[in-house]
């Protein structure tokens, strides 16, 4: 068991690393094509759509993560089966009716963020809904026979092509304006979840652990909402956060004197510049989470001990997480500098000083990521909710203070 966890921990980290190094390298040459205010569109559309996805795919992945581990361990392979293929069916439906809408309203919601011309770009980004919230769900029942290969893989697959659609796609637009050009990044997106899905698909109709048939009843559709909400409600905290700030911020900025570019140039600086950096340690140690909880859950139900191997998760997050942040504000200038010189010189120092306060973030975040991981495998799934909770109260209160403070 303890090989099996260090080789799924191994496959996941390593792939997060891939991943996580390409989409640096894809936001890199982005926000050179976007340009500040470019990448700060792309900014206001990307948070909204994560929100929403969020709500049903973090929810869905880590509850089929857990679930399927926990009946496993009680070898109900049944039941396995039928709460992934009820899943699926809620994903579709859900998929449908959160895509619609956000290409329906996508004028509305520019306009209430306070920048029309991201208009397209919601309509670019809402084909994509439907194959990710599937995709989640498949991503749930590998992790939870502690597979993690299909997940890692199509991680990659699904940078590999954003970073080649979302490129060419946006330079080739982008000569047609730049709220085109954002659209092109944003429906590169689109087109490498598509490809993510059906490697996925590929990689299921090649598992050999499959009844033939399995009835969906009721009780199963209840038993799946039941259980990935109070996750779904703890997942979607995170990027709650960030669509806050792209319907607020800006118009913030804006009434404290600056111009909208402006604004929008500081909003971008911040989300689509320092924000991914930060997210890269972070990321790592969350990849050690995704594997923790179906192991733990699992052997739960077996009546094991795994009180080491929360210890030594402990132990791993904070030996990597704290000189990563102190290594961050040590050299963010140099680091943006040097990996975003289409960043104008009167912004290099604030998005200097952005990026050392938010550095101490890698720390708490990793942290909040591990103890949430550890509560979801005994069933505790309240406890991250309530805390996260409390946490978005205040960024939110916080928010209006400092931005509309004099200068």
């Amino acid at each position: 068991m303890k090989n099996k966890m260090l080789k799924s921990t191994l496959i996941l980290t390593l792939s997060c690393l891939l991943s996580k190094l390409l989409g640096a390298i894809y936001r890199i040459p982005l926000s050179n094509i976007l340009g500040t205010e470019g990448i700060g569109l792309y900014q206001m559309v990307f948070p909204l759509y994560s929100l929403c996805l969020v709500i049903l795919t973090g929810g869905i992945s880590t509850y089929l993560s857990q679930k399927i581990a926990y009946f496993r361990a009680r070898n109900d392979i049944k039941s396995v089966h039928s709460q992934f293929k009820a899943s699926l069916i809620i994903c579709i439906v859900y998929g449908i009716i959160v895509a619609s809408l956000l290409s329906g309203l996508s004028f509305p919601i520019a306009s209430v963020q306070g920048n029309k011309m991201a208009t397209l770009g919601y309509m670019a980004i809402a084909i994509s809904f439907v194959f990710s919230c599937l995709a989640s769900a498949y991503r749930g029942y590998f992790q939870g026979h502690e597979n993690m290969f299909p997940t890692s893989l199509s991680q990659i697959i699904e940078q590999i092509f954003k970073l080649l659609f979302g490129l060419l796609l946006s330079y080739f637009f982008l000569s047609y304006g730049l709220m085109w050009g954002v659209f092109g990044a944003l429906l590169g997106v689109s087109i490498s979840e598509i490809i993510s899905f059906v490697y996925l698909v590929i990689c299921h109709i090649k598992h050999k652990e499959k009844p033939k048939y399995v009835e969906v009843v009721n009780q199963d559709y209840h038993s799946v909402i039941k259980g990935f909400l109070p996750i779904s409600l703890t997942s979607i905290m995170m990027p709650l956060m960030s669509a806050f700030d792209s319907f607020f911020v800006v118009k913030l900025m804006n009434i404290s004197g600056l111009s909208v570019s402006a604004s929008t140039s500081l909003f971008g600086i911040y989300s689509g510049m320092i924000c991914p950096i930060l997210n890269f340690p972070i990321m790592f140690c969350t990849s050690v989470c995704v594997v923790l909880l179906p192991n733990l859950s699992y052997q739960i139900q077996k009546k094991q001990d795994i009180q080491n191997i929360i210890k030594n998760a402990f132990l791993f997050v904070w030996v990597f997480s704290l000189p990563c942040a102190g290594g961050l504000m040590a050299v963010a200038s140099l680091v943006l500098e040097n990996f975003y010189p289409v960043l104008e010189t009167s912004y290099i120092s604030v998005a200097t000083l952005a990026m050392q306060i938010a550095s101490v973030n890698v720390i708490w975040l990793s942290f909040i990521a591990l103890c949430s991981s550890v509560l979801q495998a005994y069933e505790k799934y309240n406890l991250p909710c309530f805390s996260l909770g409390i946490s978005f109260i205040a960024k939110i209160s916080l928010t209006f203070i400092i931005s509309l403070s004099p200068n």
